[in-house]
């Protein structure tokens, strides 16, 4: 129940558990949930710190593997603060838009985005082979020296792009140069 000006206390127990992400249930959990922006990630998973075993390493690996293979946006790492607009990174298909919920910071710039069509710029997966020059977030996304888009961020050889959807539908290849080396344009599987 909900009461205003109620008494809390808030405590900082991050020394007691941690957040895994696996393909899997794991075992000993408090509890599990399925990430909800695609049915194809895994489960998020609060476990207490002293069940932790080799597991934690591999988590992260793991979830980042996922998250570059089906071009999932993460706010913090993809998105850049008060620029950004959160329909041309996915966040309708993603589930992390509702329009039908109540008010809300920007509401007017999405829900007019979201009626009038006009979203021109989308998120994209980008591949590269083994070799590949170190690339940077914001890095320009270029065809025959021009501009199509950003990198988002990347990993490996795995990186997310946000395209013009105009110019990628105009490529007769769909690849892509930054820092001199060719990436391969790949549709998210959400899309």
């Amino acid at each position: 129940m909900y009461k205003l000006r109620s008494h809390i206390e808030i405590l900082d127990v991050s020394e007691f558990y941690e957040v895994l992400y696996s393909t899997k249930k794991l075992q000993n959990v408090v509890f599990s949930l399925q990430d909800p922006r695609y049915d194809k990630l895994g489960l998020r998973s609060l476990i207490k710190t002293e069940n932790i075993t080799k597991l934690q390493n591999k988590s992260n690996d793991l979830y980042l593997k996922d998250k570059y293979n089906f071009a999932i946006v993460d706010g913090n790492l993809d998105l850049v603060v008060e620029k950004s607009i959160p329909i041309e990174f996915g966040a309708e298909e993603l589930n992390a838009i509702d329009y039908k919920k109540g008010c809300y910071v920007g509401q007017e710039v999405i829900s007019r985005a979201k009626y009038q069509g006009v979203v021109r710029k989308k998120i994209f997966k980008l591949q590269c082979g083994t070799n590949f020059a170190p690339v940077n977030q914001g890095d320009e996304v270029t065809f025959d020296a021009v501009k199509v888009g950003k990198l988002c961020s990347f990993y490996e050889n795995l990186a997310i792009g946000l395209l013009w959807e105009e110019k990628y539908l105009g490529l007769a290849e769909k690849k892509v140069m930054i820092n001199n080396c060719i990436w391969d344009i790949v549709l998210p599987p959400w899309r």
